[in-house]
């Protein structure tokens, strides 16, 4: 198989147990799928003032000051304020 499609929510273990050679078989992701799935943990993620220390972990290494990073409402109510460019 040259090339199997899946959406951003599988795993390719599956995959890559029956078809072991990267040089033969490769696994893209649905670009579609991928985008709702990002979109959908972006809205999780506007909900709060800071990350969580198990976000923070998972990203540390590629992010080292996640840590310190705050939203401007803290200590005031948090909202989301959506800043689309209006015709």
């Amino acid at each position: 198989m040259e090339v199997n499609w899946q959406d951003a929510d599988s795993s390719a273990k599956g995959f890559r147990y029956s078809f072991s050679n990267e040089q033969e078989s490769r696994v893209l992701l649905c670009g579609g799928h991928v985008g709702r799935a990002h979109g959908k943990k972006l809205i999780e993620l506007q909900a709060n003032s800071s990350f969580s220390k198990a976000f923070i972990d998972s990203h540390k290494k590629d992010y080292p000051d996640m840590g310190k990073v705050k939203c401007c409402c803290i200590g005031k109510k948090h909202t989301y304020v959506a800043t689309r460019n209006k015709p």
